[in-house]
């Protein structure tokens, strides 16, 4: 049984439509410790890391959603 909860790196959405959900450049730049530079070439480019990548997906509305599924479903 795979007990991974996470989801796919396919399985998400990409890094422009994470970006303009959160919409607060500031709070990315302090959370992963880049500069606003960084965070518009993500913007432009479509691409970032995939670490950067998972990190603003569990900020964003689908990744609490998967963590709060995990949460039901384990309780």
């Amino acid at each position: 049984m795979n007990k991974t909860f996470f989801p796919r790196f396919i399985d998400t959405p990409n890094i422009k439509t994470m970006l303009d959900s959160i919409g607060d450049d500031c709070a990315i730049m302090r959370m992963l410790g880049c500069t606003s530079q960084t965070v518009q070439k993500w913007r432009k480019t479509g691409q970032c890391p995939i670490a950067a990548h998972y990190a603003i997906f569990s900020i964003t509305m689908w990744g609490k959603s998967v963590l709060e599924s995990k949460a039901a479903m384990d309780a």
